[in-house]
């Protein structure tokens, strides 16, 4: 017999809908010391940000390295470049979302792709050559 008492027409082992079992979520791990991981990066903060500008100013790192190094110092600088999500809905004229096949939608969000890139693509008369 089950001693796990359990409320009618429950099934054992579940939650409720829209309740956690665990509420207060996953405790931070914590290191011998006491500190989180995230406490210990943030007091290495310097540390690392020299060790990218020495391996950036370095002119005998390779290539790869140095622009490596270049853009986790501009993504933590300025923040990583906003990266934008097309849209069927967006791409096509109201009430063609249903009835459009996917080879056509497909085709509209290429198309609007390639003029995005030929847009940023074309010379501007500043930098023609």
């Amino acid at each position: 017999m089950d001693t796990c008492s359990q409320e009618p027409n429950r099934p054992l082992g579940r939650f409720e809908k829209g309740q956690s079992g665990n509420p207060g979520g996953r405790p931070p791990r914590r290191l011998s010391d006491g500190r989180s991981l995230t406490e210990l990066a943030r007091e290495k903060t310097e540390d690392a940000l020299a060790a990218l500008m020495a391996v950036l100013e370095d002119k005998r790192s390779p290539a790869a390295a140095r622009v490596t190094a270049a853009t986790a110092l501009l993504d933590r600088g300025w923040g990583r470049p906003a990266q934008t999500i097309l849209s069927i809905e967006k791409l096509l004229p109201a009430g063609q979302h249903s009835d459009v096949d996917a080879s056509v939608r497909i085709a509209a969000i290429l198309d609007a792709a390639r003029a995005r890139s030929n847009a940023v693509l074309a010379p501007t008369p500043e930098n023609k050559t």
